[in-house]
Order: C-alpha cells, then sequence, then structure tokens
C-alpha cells in the first residue's frame, strides 16, 4: 500500500455514475471478477475522473475546496461534456489483439478504458477546466496555486497569498495521474483481501505476501500482476464475461459523484 503525501491527507473524487442497462451489464461483469478472487458481489458502479489528495492542514482548504465549487464543476460536467460524444474503448490493441488492461491505482485494483484520438483531447480539457475551477476559487480567497516540488512520484501544488506566504493544497499521484491517467473503474480495493474469503491457493499467496511486507514495502506491481494472471486465466477458461465499451453521455447519469473522503458531497 503507498504511503499518503501529508500527515493528515483527504482524497477528493469526482465520478461520473454508470447508469441505463450498461450499468447492469458493467456490474455483472466486475462482479464475476471479485467472485472469481473470492469477494463479495459490489452494488455501485462510477467512473473515476479525477481525484485529488488534499492537504487537511491547509489554513483555507474548506474556503477553496466549498460547496459553491462542487456545484460549478457538476454545471461543467453538464454543459461540456453532454454537448460532446466520447467513446471509451474497453480493450487495448497490442499488435493484433484487443486486450483488457488492469492496474493498481494507489490501493485500487482498476479495470482501465482506453481514450482514443480526439476523445482524449476532450476529457483532457474537462480535466483542466476543473483545474480551473479550483484555481479561481482559490483567486477568490486571494491566493494561486503553483506547481511545486515532485517527492516520491507525487507532484504537491501549492498556495500563495499576496504577501508570499506558502502552503501546499494537494497533491497528484503521478502513478496514476499526469500523462499516464486513464479512466477506469475499481474492481475492489487491496483492503478487501483477507483469509477467509477465497479458495485461490494463489489469491492466498498474494495475501501473505501483501500482510507480511506491510505497507512501506508493499510491491503493488507484483500483487497486480499476479491478480492479473487469475483474470486472465479466468477468460480463457470462459469463466469471465468481456467488459462493454462506454459512452459518455450515454451511459452515465447527468450529475456526478463526488465525495471528499467518507462523505458524500453531491449526488443524484
Amino acid at each position: 500500500m503507498k504511503s499518503q503525501p501529508f500527515i493528515h491527507s483527504l482524497s477528493l473524487y469526482i465520478m461520473a455514475i454508470i447508469s441505463g442497462s450498461t450499468s447492469y451489464d458493467l456490474l455483472n461483469r466486475i462482479n464475476e471478477r471479485r467472485q472469481l478472487i473470492g469477494l463479495k458481489k459490489e452494488s455501485n458502479l462510477h467512473l473515476t475522473l479525477v481525484n485529488l489528495i488534499l492537504n487537511k492542514s491547509h489554513s483555507k482548504l474548506t474556503e477553496i475546496f466549498n460547496p459553491n465549487l462542487y456545484e460549478k464543476i457538476q454545471q461543467l460536467w453538464i454543459s461540456y461534456l453532454y454537448n460532446q460524444k466520447v467513446i471509451l474503448k474497453s480493450n487495448f490493441f497490442i499488435g493484433s489483439h484487443y486486450i483488457g488492461k488492469y492496474a493498481l491505482y494507489g490501493n485500487h485494483f482498476v479495470r482501465l478504458y482506453d481514450i482514443r484520438d480526439n476523445n482524449k483531447k476532450i476529457m483532457k480539457q474537462l480535466r483542466l477546466l476543473i483545474y480551473d475551477l479550483i484555481n479561481r476559487e482559490a483567486k477568490k480567497n486571494g491566493m494561486k496555486i503553483i506547481k511545486g516540488k515532485t517527492i516520491n512520484n507525487f507532484l504537491y501544488f501549492d498556495t500563495v497569498d499576496k504577501y508570499g506566504i506558502r502552503e501546499t493544497i494537494y497533491a497528484l499521484d503521478l502513478s496514476m495521474y499526469g500523462n499516464n491517467w486513464s479512466p477506469h473503474i475499481s474492481i475492489f480495493n487491496l483492503n478487501e483481501l483477507n483469509h477467509h474469503n477465497s479458495k485461490s491457493l494463489l489469491i492466498k499467496k498474494i495475501i501473505n505476501y501483501y500482510s507480511i511486507k506491510g505497507k512501506q514495502n508493499f510491491n503493488a506491481e507484483k500483487v497486480g500482476l499476479d491478480i492479473r494472471k487469475i483474470l486472465m486465466n479466468g477468460l480463457i477458461k470462459g469463466q469471465l464475461g468481456a467488459i462493454s465499451e462506454l459512452v459518455i453521455p450515454r451511459d452515465t447519469k447527468k450529475r456526478l459523484l463526488i465525495s471528499l473522503g467518507k462523505n458524500q458531497i453531491v449526488s443524484k
């Protein structure tokens, strides 16, 4: 498990809610994968768009990240993306084969979607516009947000006020975002794995590795590769159905799900 960038960290997630017949089909596919590794069924689905790790110790955090900002993000989603058509491909083309692609984003094992051609520009612009809304809220509080240092694969962003006082306000995990970012759906959290819910010897081996190594020495890449082997074997044996592509806005609700820590801020 990866360490957090701040002593007191708070995760902000901005997510599109999967809806309609696509939601039912995709949920079945995700639950097939969860059950194959011994986990309970999931009941909700969302597509993660943005994740910021906030510094709870920042003196103006609640003034900048406020309900008004979240509502503006909602309106941006409606006005900008709902006038577009974005197709998120389920499989990645490698050589002459299409394959599913998985990754570990922090402590989440996720299924990635591929963005191609102009769709990539649309999604990138959406994310930039969200960051611009955050910058405007900082400006209202007499601050500007500037890029800070990169430490342990975290890119930090600082606020600077009119007196030149600098505080770090949030961080991006560069292994998950930046040029590496892809829209994704979480299949499970590594914390869900335990000795009591899996019959797979390989999963038990992975769990033992995860438990023994602890947070600091945990090799996320190794665990991700091992779990991906299980899923690929499941596909070959016909135990898993193919995950379908997503089309925005057709397959998503009109309002986003925004959560701050364990608190749900805005949903519908």
